[in-house]
């Protein structure tokens, strides 16, 4: 009996090829659905931690109030004032200012805006170094470069039509100047698509002698950073007059993170649910159809 039942559902199914193949086909993308979310989620959550990681749990960075998302001010933001300030700290091991402006750069008739950043030269080595990021070819920036450029590794091969390579020439802001250095892929694309030249440079070239975007600083080993970010914050407080800064701590940066992975992990979770009820609602109306379709013939095998 139950072999006819399996045959007789075979017979039904090769009649229906049609509806068998899209009921199929809609249970197979709905699982293929919930899988790819589920992948692309947990996927960002260790590409976002791998990137923390790299930044390390002994760096602070202050920036301009604003910076992580909090009320802007109109205030000034950052000076070499403010580095000279957190240099007379002793539990730091090294301070590093950094300039970031979008700029016009052009190679072979080509112009792109990509972001250009200015750093001290003799810092590049402590800066990347530490997080475990190289050069991939030529050499990283060094004192007495002047107009000389080290550019991300998709700068070299996806920016432009013709790749750039070590010694090519580049104008930034119509100012040429020499590729010394090709970074290894970072994998963040904000990093990768960025170029790196000399702060003095950068200053001359935007006329700003004293500005700073953002002061990127590592502590010596066996400082504890939660008291180390409460003294920065008052000795920058006492020294500028005003709070229109933030000092940001690696645990400041995990919480953003949690909170922008736990929205992202939510509307995937959202998505993945509506693909699961669609399906499902697919399936039911499919099978419903059939047994109304059917109606007669259940009720002849009944009476049989």
């Amino acid at each position: 009996m139950i072999k006819d039942y399996f045959k007789f559902a075979a017979i039904s199914v090769q009649h229906r090829s049609l509806r068998a193949w899209l009921t199929i086909l809609g249970i197979v993308i709905g699982v293929a659905a919930i899988i790819a979310l589920i992948t692309i989620s947990y996927s960002m959550q260790a590409s976002i931690e791998e990137q923390f990681e790299m930044f390390g749990t002994n760096r602070i960075m202050v920036a301009p109030q604003g910076f992580m998302g909090s009320a802007g001010s109109t205030a000034e933001g950052l000076t070499e004032d403010d580095v000279d300030t957190l240099e007379g700290m002793s539990e730091y091991k090294y301070i590093s200012p950094f300039l970031m402006k979008v700029s016009q750069v052009e190679y072979h008739g080509e112009v792109r805006f990509p972001i250009v950043v200015g750093m001290p030269p003799e810092d590049f080595d402590e800066v990347y170094v530490d997080m475990g990021i190289d050069v991939e070819s030529g050499r990283m920036l060094r004192n007495g470069d002047g107009y000389s450029v080290v550019i991300g590794y998709r700068v070299a091969g996806d920016m432009f039509e013709d790749d750039l390579r070590v010694k090519n020439k580049i104008k930034i802001n119509e100012k040429d100047f020499r590729v010394v250095g090709i970074m290894e892929e970072i994998g963040n694309p904000e990093d990768d698509n960025q170029l790196i030249i000399p702060l003095d440079t950068m200053r001359d070239l935007y006329d700003e002698p004293d500005k700073v975007d953002m002061i990127f600083a590592q502590a010596k080993p066996g400082v504890d950073m939660e008291d180390l970010q409460e003294k920065t914050e008052k000795r920058l407080e006492n020294a500028r007059g005003d709070e229109n800064f933030q000092v940001i701590s690696p645990a400041q940066m995990a919480e953003q993170i949690g909170q922008i992975l736990g929205i992202i992990q939510f509307i995937l979770i959202g998505i993945a649910a509506i693909s699961l009820i669609v399906g499902a609602v697919g399936i039911m109306n499919s099978m419903y159809t059939s047994v109304l379709e059917r109606t007669k013939e259940i009720g002849i095998m009944k009476s049989v």
